[in-house]
């Protein structure tokens, strides 16, 4: 087998589909093992509420990166205690990462060796997922690449400013900005740089403004998924300006919206041509009757009681 060079021993270990003959497969020799690593695609370290767990993680992750060096995707989850200077190991990835997780990686800044150095370093990545960063609010993303297409930033209090980098480069498609703690106006100008924007996740900001909602419909027109669930705020001229700007919208989240009522409902029922589910429930404003006539003139749009956390592609699905 000496004679068989690395891009054919690599095809070789491609077409292996049995986790256990993967591993036997580096068992063989250093050069295999050599090749066994170089194929390597994907590393998860699986999240755990084990303190020895993640501290063992932290240990292992610069050695794992170093020699994994042919990375498309990688999920440090759930590392708690990661800091920054442990995101070093990933300029080593610069020409392969594509997905990233640092999901609850509570530890992880925008400063120069955390978000800010991959944003300038990966310039090939295309997901990142942030969500429960506490720490992070965007500034880091500033100069991101055209590339990044998914932010996963649940939980994150992104400024206004962190907000202008992330969509700054004009290349988003898919963007989370769900959060239960979320007291501000999410400021819909920053949005103006995302024409491409089609699935947005606004649920639980509950003090986002009609103004802001009419900025996003008009900046936005490739929306095809938009949740507003719990947000308070919008009243009938933030629903009027969806139902005349979202032409392309197709799935609206708008469960235990206070300030939904008949007009809006209405403005909703008359404009979104393409909307073909509205996930409704709880929104005490809007009356049987109005319900009825929703469905009497849009008999093509299914209305779901359900409430959605997610929307739009499985981020996830990314990383598996």
């Amino acid at each position: 087998m000496t004679f068989l060079s690395d891009d054919c021993l690599v095809s070789i270990f491609q077409k292996l589909q049995n986790g256990t003959d993967r591993n036997s497969f580096g068992l063989t020799c250093r050069r295999w093992l050599h090749i066994q690593n170089i194929s390597r695609r994907s590393l998860t370290l699986h999240f755990s509420y084990e303190t020895t767990a993640y501290q063992s993680y932290m240990r292992y992750l610069p050695t794992l990166l170093n020699r994994f060096c042919h990375l498309s995707s990688v999920s440090i989850a759930g590392c708690t205690e990661l800091p920054d200077s442990a995101l070093l190991g990933l300029k080593n990835l610069k020409t392969s990462l594509r997905s990233l997780s640092l999901y609850c990686c509570f530890k992880i800044t925008d400063e120069d060796c955390g978000i800010q150095a991959l944003s300038r370093g990966c310039r090939l990545l295309n997901v990142l997922v942030v969500s429960c960063c506490r720490d992070v609010v965007g500034t880091g993303l500033q100069g991101c690449s055209q590339r990044l297409e998914y932010i996963e930033a649940e939980c994150c209090m992104f400024t206004r400013e962190g907000l202008l980098g992330a969509v700054g480069a004009g290349g988003l498609k898919y963007l989370n900005l769900s959060n239960p703690r979320c007291s501000m106006n999410i400021d819909g100008v920053a949005l103006v740089l995302a024409p491409r924007l089609q699935f947005l996740n606004l649920r639980l900001c509950r003090f986002i403004s009609n103004e802001s909602i009419a900025t996003i419909s008009k900046a936005c027109p490739l929306l095809e998924e938009w949740s507003l669930a719990v947000c308070h705020e919008i009243g009938a001229l933030g629903w009027k300006e969806i139902g005349l700007n979202c032409c392309n919208l197709k799935v609206l989240h708008v469960n235990r919206c206070r300030n939904l009522c008949d007009r809006g409902l209405e403005a909703l029922r008359d404009g979104c041509g393409r909307l073909r589910v509205l996930y409704m429930h709880g929104c005490n404003q809007v009356s049987r009757m109005g319900i009825e006539m929703f469905r009497l003139r849009r008999y093509d749009v299914e209305i779901r009681s359900e409430e959605c956390v997610s929307i739009g592609p499985r981020i996830y699905d990314f990383f598996a």
